[in-house]
């Protein structure tokens, strides 16, 4: 469609964009701030460095830069530092809330040492 010239036009933009329901996906984004407990502060790139190692034992495979890990892949999703050295996991894309639960679930269990 070149130009919206009416309601019916702008519609049917719209509508050539809709997905039915099998093609649709959900999928997160699950942003943890972590904090040193003793002093209730955010953990330093030094930390993040240790949990971003210690998380390939669970086959995250490690993207580095410099020679150090600043993301983590494995299958669909990924595991990125944001900043102020912030941990996200960004989710595959799933067909149902439930397995999207089930993956953040296994996240965090992950993430206990």
């Amino acid at each position: 469609m070149d130009q919206i010239n009416s309601k019916e036009d702008l519609i049917s933009y719209f509508k050539q964009g809709c997905k039915t329901e099998n093609q649709t996906n959900i999928g997160v984004e699950h942003e943890k701030f972590i904090f040193e407990k003793n002093f209730n502060r955010r953990i330093n790139f030094q930390t993040v460095s240790k949990i971003f190692s210690f998380l390939t034992k669970f086959g995250w495979k490690p993207l580095k830069e410099n020679n150090n890990i600043v993301a983590l892949s494995r299958n669909e999703q990924s595991i990125t530092l944001e900043p102020g050295n912030q941990i996200e996991l960004s989710g595959a894309q799933l067909n149902s809330i439930h397995l999207v639960c089930e993956e953040s679930y296994k996240f965090l269990s992950e993430l206990k040492p």
